[in-house]
């Protein structure tokens, strides 16, 4: 039993900032809300001579991102010309968007699986009585969260790093004045950035205080 509660507690370190990061991101980039307020902030949309609103452009564009086994021939997001629909990307801007879906994909994933062991773990050692392993566990895994959040706001703005992500995840140089290079500039990734930390910074006061009503000892006066 012993061994099984370590099993756990290391499963918990790992799977808790997993869980923090992972549903972060997908809360960022999944909704439109942070893409509606960097089209209305840098105005990029003018650039692209699109008869949309920036409000429809965030929603179409999520949109894509969220669709479910999406068609790759017609993964792209179209405008009607008034004679036909046409998509605002080229094939490689195309097929890029497509490396950054499937990369959003497996961190939804890991944040399924990590919530999955993380739930686990928690009814399996409350039940146990281990309430102080489960606070001691929760805050090593909130550290290195801290820790994955800081080195995030360093790399995403920094367009070197950027880029050997981009090459992790199977995305190519982008085409000089293509419309996603003129969206996925310098100003959207520091502005993803300050987003994305935001939220991190929200979800880690939630997470700690569902933890605490959880393990808190038990009160000798009220």
């Amino acid at each position: 039993m012993n061994r099984l509660k370590t099993v756990s507690r290391i499963i918990l370190i790992i799977a808790i900032p997993i869980l923090i990061m992972t549903l972060s991101q997908n809360l960022i980039y999944r909704l439109p809300d942070a893409y509606l307020y960097y089209f209305n902030d840098s105005q990029c949309l003018n650039k692209l001579y699109l008869s949309m609103s920036n409000s429809e452009m965030a929603d179409a564009l999520t949109d894509l991102l969220n669709r479910f086994r999406p068609d790759p021939e017609t993964f792209n997001i179209y405008v009607d010309t008034g004679y036909d629909e046409l998509g605002i990307f080229d094939s490689r801007d195309a097929y890029n968007l497509q490396m950054m879906k499937k990369a959003l994909d497996m961190s939804s994933l890991f944040c399924i699986i990590s919530l999955i062991l993380v739930t686990a773990v928690y009814v399996f050692l409350l039940r146990q009585e281990e309430k102080k392993m489960l606070r001691t566990s929760f805050v090593i895994g909130a550290g290195i969260s801290v820790i994955l959040m800081i080195a995030q706001a360093v790399v995403l703005p920094a367009p070197a790093m950027r880029e050997r992500i981009f090459t992790v995840i199977g995305v190519r140089p982008f085409y000089e004045d293509s419309a996603l290079s003129m969206i996925l500039t310098d100003s959207f990734w520091n502005m993803i950035t300050v987003f994305l930390t935001g939220v991190t910074l929200i979800i880690l006061g939630i997470t700690t205080y569902v933890q605490y009503r959880l393990t808190r000892p038990p009160r000798i006066f009220y």
